[in-house]
């Protein structure tokens, strides 16, 4: 399952302070439009101090996906990425001190432009600009899948997630994972700051995806980031990212578990 949130009610997803300093950072969320707004909204979203964000700008008459970090004028930046209304599609921003990239649905914008840091110490907001006035408003449509490293993704680890593939395969960037929410059930399954839900957003379909596997079913080899293979170390293991594969993977060198399971 994923979550509705109706723009005329409101409905978003407040975000606990993750903690931490960007960039280097990568945002990334599936969604499905319902239909355009005549303001601009937020997919993340910090005001206040940290004012850094992927969004969603209005230009007539559609959405087009932007970003800004500590304050910068870079949500002024045409990017060319426009959402469609009533599908799902993957929205994803990898950030570095000297370039942006941008990608909806595989389609792809880069801007090489210098970028301060921002500290993101404080809550923020999911599907949803808090600024709220006029000119921003909340999201209108579906989300799921929310997900933030602190890492600038590389290009083919951003086009394999636009490809239906959970952010936890890929492996290499369990570490850099700091937030991960499938909303496949229910909004905080998956490690990293909680997600409260605001004026009851309302459960949906999920967009197929393929997950990691469920411990019962046995295809691929355990986790190899951890040699020799043990579950206490596993779950011992700082990353919560680290945590929920070895919970998924099996308990001892060796155990086999599922290449992966398709959401619907």
């Amino acid at each position: 399952m994923a979550y509705q949130c109706v723009n005329a009610s409101n409905q978003y997803f407040a975000i606990a302070a993750p903690n931490i300093v960007v960039p280097p950072v990568t945002f990334s969320v599936w969604i499905n439009v319902a239909s355009i707004v005549a303001k601009s909204t937020g997919l993340f979203m910090w005001r206040g101090t940290v004012n850094s964000g992927l969004l969603l700008n209005y230009t007539s008459p559609n959405w087009e996906l932007r970003y800004y970090i500590a304050g910068g004028t870079q949500w002024q930046t045409a990017t060319g990425l426009y959402v469609s209304t009533g599908a799902w599609q993957h929205a994803c921003a990898a950030i570095t001190s000297s370039q942006a990239r941008l990608y909806l649905n595989g389609a792809s914008f880069t801007n090489n432009v210098s970028h301060s840091t921002a500290s993101i110490d404080e809550a923020g907001n999911l599907a949803r600009d808090p600024l709220v006035d006029a000119n921003h408003t909340s999201f209108n449509g579906s989300v799921a899948e929310a997900a933030i490293w602190t890492a600038a993704l590389s290009d083919e680890e951003c086009f394999t997630l636009a490809q239906r593939v959970s952010p936890l395969q890929l492996k290499n960037r369990l570490h850099d994972l700091v937030l991960y929410k499938d909303m496949l059930r229910e909004p905080n399954r998956g490690p990293g700051p909680a997600l409260t839900a605001v004026n009851a957003p309302s459960v949906v379909a999920h967009p197929p995806l393929i997950h990691p596997g469920s411990r019962l079913q046995a295809v691929s080899m355990p986790a190899h980031f951890l040699s020799p293979y043990r579950v206490s170390i596993a779950t011992a293991h700082t990353s919560p990212a680290i945590q929920g594969c070895a919970e998924s993977v099996g308990a001892a060198q060796g155990a086999v578990g599922p290449l992966g399971e398709v959401s619907s």
